[in-house]
């Protein structure tokens, strides 16, 4: 099977911007130790979320610029779904080709804020398209049942329809 990918759009000036800025903020995530996306305040202290799953203490001011940053990488998209629960796995998916059609609901977002719920939602792809369209991922691992885990990733472009 052959993939191919429309490289123009990955020379748009929103779409540098946008990976620039997560590199940014990855790169600064990683040489101060964390990020405070997933960090804390507690007793007027301040902790980032680490790379070795951990708190690690850290000054006000490198706390308030690294939410501000992270939340910077979320501005950067004007509209988006937060996809909170997924139907039809088992019927809305072409194993062969990788297509995809499934039932979704969730929240969207605008401006970098959660705005309105949304239900009877179909999202549509590839697999190959999705893998290829993701844009962030997060530092939220979550253990599921039967040891698998999951993070938070952010996709740029999937086709939507629905209420």
């Amino acid at each position: 099977m052959k993939i191919s990918m429309d490289w123009s759009r990955l020379s748009s000036p929103a779409f540098l911007l946008a990976v620039g800025n997560f590199v940014l903020f990855a790169a600064i995530a990683l040489a101060i130790g964390g990020d405070a996306l997933n960090g804390k305040v507690e007793q007027g202290r301040y902790f980032l979320w680490g790379r070795h799953q951990a708190y690690l203490e850290t000054t006000r001011q490198v706390y308030w610029y690294s939410k501000l940053h992270g939340f910077s990488v979320f501005l950067l998209p004007p509209v988006g779904l937060l996809v909170q629960s997924l139907s039809g796995l088992h019927s809305g998916v072409n194993p062969v080709s990788g297509d995809f059609s499934v039932g979704a609901e969730g929240l969207l977002f605008r401006g970098g804020k959660l705005s309105s719920p949304v239900r009877e939602l179909t999202i549509a792809s590839s697999i190959q398209r999705m893998l290829l369209d993701v844009s962030i991922v997060g530092n939220d691992l979550q253990w599921l049942p039967s040891s698998a885990a999951g993070v938070t990733i952010g996709i740029s472009e999937m086709s939507m329809s629905g209420a």
